[in-house]
This record gives structure tokens, C-alpha cells and sequence, in this order.
């Protein structure tokens, strides 16, 4: 297997030599024939910028910098959509006939769930199946790429957008609106293990299985200039998508604090939340 990964960094500092490590360990698998990771940094203010000059010494790792991103563009998501085309570029002008593209948010906790060589059976087997173009891990304890999620029956718009409209009719209590549409969506690993049909999905790491090494079709973008996630447009270039229960990846924290409190952590959490807006209120 010939396979690419791909990722921005920015203050990635927690989680970036763990990753990295995982990553060049998979070349000791008889399984590979080939890994190239290339990386995009720009202004972290962290020791990101220190861990990857270690790595720079492995054949492996292909490092662009690029800075003043935030300068050159404000709004976060297309920021993060121009760096992963760059990095797409990149990889074209390599001119390898890769088997697998494999997007990563470094800043993520990708590989503490699973083995490199259960990490490699997967890669295995969805390379023989024709009915998967690209899978995607469940995130435990609770499922937290909700931007970048579309599925029938579970998020079938960008919630973003519909909090945003509702919440601008409501003088107190948008934290009630946030756990009805959001924290709600936020649902545990499912009993039943089996694949679930999404047009777009993430969650940190993505599998896309290629045919032609990467096409110039493809690329990340904005379906929304305010909020929706760069995945949307890329994953709607591949057809038979899942997420895969067994699959997991640890979840940010950050992203499901609420989901994680006991109750009287959560009644605390909405006094505070409501105790914000109304000292707002009386500002304004």
C-alpha cells in the first residue's frame, strides 16, 4: 500500500509527536510499500515548531510553512480549507500513484484507541471493498465533529446555521437551544458496531481510498462563508462513505464538556451559561 497523510498544524503541541510517531512507525509493516506526510505549519505559538524540526530528519515528512494566515485570512475555516489545497498541491506535484489519502487534524488524539496493526487491517480490508470510497472513526465517549457530519436521520443540516437564526430571536437562554440542537446530536457509540452512511463526515482522520492517485478535481472549500466545515466539499467528490463504529478516536474535550458533566455539572454549567447572557443584557 502506497498511502499520503496530510495535515495542517497550528499550537498542536499535545497530541503532535504521538501522532507523528504512529505515523512513521506504520513504514516497519510489511503491509507498506510507501508513506509520505505532508505537513502545513503556520503561526503556532506553542512548541509545535520545535517537535517538527526533530522530525525533519525522516524522508517521510514533507514540511511547508507558511505565515500571517490569520492575517491573509480572518474568517477560520476558510483558513483551514486553503491550507489542506495547499497541502494538496503538494502532494500532486509529488507525482506518486498513492492508494490512500488520509487527511488528520493533529491537534486530535488520533491513534490512543487503536493499534497500528488494527489501524493497517482496516486500510486492509477497504481497499478490497468496493462499496467503501472513504470511512471515517466514531469519536468515544461521545461523537463530536457535528460541523462536518451530514446523515440521514442524525444531522441533516449545518446546525450552525439554524442556531445561529434561532438564537438571534432569543434574549436569554441560548444554552437551552445549544443542548436541544447540538448537545443533543452528540450521541454515544452505538451498540450495534455496524457502518453508518453519511455524505460527509471527519472526526479528526478520514480514509479516502484513491484510484488515481490525487485528482486535480479535488479540494476543500466553503459551502457557507460563515460556518460549514471544508470537508463538505471535499467528501462530496467520493461516493460510498461511512463512519465506522468500531472504529474510535478519543474526542476533544473542549467539544464535549457538557456531555461529560454529572447533572449537577450541568446544572451549574446552564446557571453560568444564563448568569453571561443576562449580564449581556443588562450591558447592552
Amino acid at each position: 500500500m502506497k498511502i499520503v497523510f496530510s495535515g495542517p498544524v497550528k499550537n498542536c503541541d499535545s497530541n503532535l509527536e504521538n501522532n507523528l510517531n504512529f505515523l512513521i512507525n506504520l513504514k516497519n509493516d510489511s503491509r507498506i510499500d510507501l508513506i509520505d506526510i505532508f505537513i502545513l505549519e503556520g503561526d503556532s505559538i506553542d512548541n509545535s515548531k520545535v517537535i517538527l524540526e526533530k522530525y525533519k530528519k525522516y524522508s517521510e515528512i514533507n514540511l511547508v510553512t507558511e505565515n500571517n494566515l490569520e492575517v491573509k485570512l480572518t474568517n477560520r475555516v476558510e483558513r483551514i480549507a486553503y491550507c489542506r489545497n495547499l497541502l494538496l498541491k503538494e502532494i500532486k506535484d509529488k507525482k506518486t500513484s498513492y492508494d490512500f489519502y488520509i487527511p488528520l487534524d493533529l491537534d486530535v488524539e488520533l491513534f490512543s484507541q487503536i493499534s497500528t496493526d488494527d489501524f493497517l487491517k482496516i486500510l486492509t480490508r477497504i481497499k478490497k471493498d468496493d462499496d467503501i470510497d472513504a470511512l471515517f472513526p466514531f469519536s468515544v465517549p461521545f461523537y463530536y465533529d457535528l460541523a462536518a457530519l451530514r446523515s440521514v436521520g442524525w444531522m441533516e443540516e449545518d446546525i450552525w446555521i439554524r442556531f445561529n437564526k434561532m438564537a438571534k430571536k432569543l434574549k436569554i437562554g441560548k444554552i437551552f437551544l445549544r443542548i436541544f440542537l447540538i448537545f443533543n446530536k452528540q450521541i454515544k457509540q452505538p451498540r450495534s458496531k455496524k457502518l453508518i452512511q453519511v455524505e460527509s463526515a471527519f472526526g479528526g482522520i478520514g480514509l479516502y481510498k484513491l484510484k488515481e492517485g490525487i485528482s486535480d478535481l479535488y479540494k476543500y472549500g466553503l459551502t457557507d462563508k460563515a460556518v460549514s466545515a471544508d470537508h463538505i466539499v471535499f467528501n462530496s467528490y467520493f461516493n460510498k462513505k461511512y463512519i465506522d463504529p468500531n472504529w474510535t478516536v478519543k474526542a476533544p474535550s473542549e467539544h464535549i464538556e457538557f456531555k461529560t458533566l454529572p447533572l449537577f455539572g450541568k446544572m451549574k454549567y446552564i446557571y453560568k451559561e444564563l448568569q453571561f447572557e443576562l449580564r449581556n443584557l443588562k450591558t447592552h
